[in-house]
């Protein structure tokens, strides 16, 4: 049986200071083994240090441990501390239940230059890290990848290839987006109780650009530690990730 693995990869920012990808952390000579080198630096590139999910502490400062549940065709890797529950790869059964963690969504809002019929246009976008401390895996012809969630692909977001202008004039069917004075709410629901999510609109341009444009661009991926402040964001990197969907959700006032 293959040992445990300490693995430490250089990306993200620093989680010393509560935010950034997982730095280092315990993977399971099982997980190892399975995933394979890309595809354990995949996954520790797409989570990020939250709450472990037995305890509901806060990961940063610690090595977590990085175990995979695969429950028949739903697969996900997720963080924990090493001492509440030691890296693995459990199959047909569920690892150890958290008493108190949930998983954290983040949100951040901003302004994105798009080329919309030949002309440069800007365009509000909502990114969203729908669980920082869990990702879905899927296994391809390549082996086993990140992917979003079946939950935003069903409720009709979409992988962008770059391509964010293709879905400005296409809305996701049934979304909703209602904007107060500083804050944005947006519904999915196809997801039921777990497509609301709201995020903070502060700038008055951004503001207005959405009023304007009766929407916003809403883009979830795992690529992004949306719990730190942006500095720059390549948008279209984002985008062309195959851990990324979007869609347009039009303005409606919400009841």
């Amino acid at each position: 049986m293959p040992g445990l693995v300490y693995w430490v990869i250089l990306v993200g920012t620093d989680r010393k200071k509560g935010c950034g990808s997982v730095i280092s952390a315990q993977v399971s000579g099982a997980i190892e083994a399975r995933l394979g080198e890309a595809g354990v630096r995949e996954v520790l590139g797409s989570l990020w240090c939250g709450d472990c999910q037995i305890c509901g502490g806060v990961l940063a400062g610690q090595d977590p441990a990085v175990s995979v549940d695969q429950l028949g065709r739903l697969v996900t890797a997720t963080l924990a501390h090493a001492r509440c529950r030691a890296s693995s790869w459990d199959r047909d059964t569920l690892g150890p239940m958290a008493e108190i963690a949930t998983l954290t969504w983040c949100t951040a809002t901003l302004a994105a230059d798009a080329i919309v019929a030949g002309v440069l246009r800007s365009v509000p976008v909502l990114l969203l890290n729908p669980s920082l401390e869990q990702v879905v895996l899927r296994r391809g012809e390549d082996g086993w990848a990140v992917t979003p969630r079946a939950g935003f692909l069903l409720a009709g977001l979409q992988p962008a290839d770059q391509q964010a202008e293709k879905f400005l004039d296409r809305p996701v069917p049934g979304a909703v987006a209602g904007l107060d004075l500083d804050r944005l709410t947006l519904i999915l629901p196809a997801m039921q109780e777990n497509g609301i999510f709201t995020a903070p609109v502060e700038d008055p341009h951004l503001r207005a650009l959405i009023l304007s444009q009766g929407g916003i661009l809403l883009v979830v991926t795992h690529v992004l530690d949306l719990s730190a402040p942006l500095t720059a964001v390549g948008l279209g990197e984002v985008l062309d990730d195959h851990r990324t969907v979007c869609g347009w959700v039009p303005l409606t006032p919400l009841s």
